[in-house]
């Protein structure tokens, strides 16, 4: 997928979520607090990219596009432009 595709999609997640109570946040801009949260809750663990998965290309560009809407409550998660477009987490 291209830059611009990434990009894209990022906005489109962005204005759909905005109506929900939560914050959309890029990849490069969540605080530690964020990251450990993500990891010890078993959703991703974004400052580890999986070797596999570099061979096939999916950490190109990487972080552009990418980023992480978290519902105020903790309990929904979406993943925009990880190993999928769009990853769906109840918790």
């Amino acid at each position: 997928m291209t830059k611009e595709a990434k990009l894209k999609i990022e906005r489109k997640v962005v204005e759909v979520l905005g109506d929900l109570y939560g914050s959309y946040i890029q990849i490069n801009k969540l605080s530690d607090d964020d990251k450990e949260w993500l990891k010890s809750s078993g959703v991703v663990d974004v400052d580890v990219q999986d070797p596999d998965l570099a061979a096939s290309g999916v950490y190109d560009d990487w972080p552009v596009g990418r980023g992480v809407f978290i519902e105020d409550d903790k309990k929904f998660v979406v993943l925009v432009n990880f190993e999928d477009h769009l990853k769906f987490i109840s918790l």
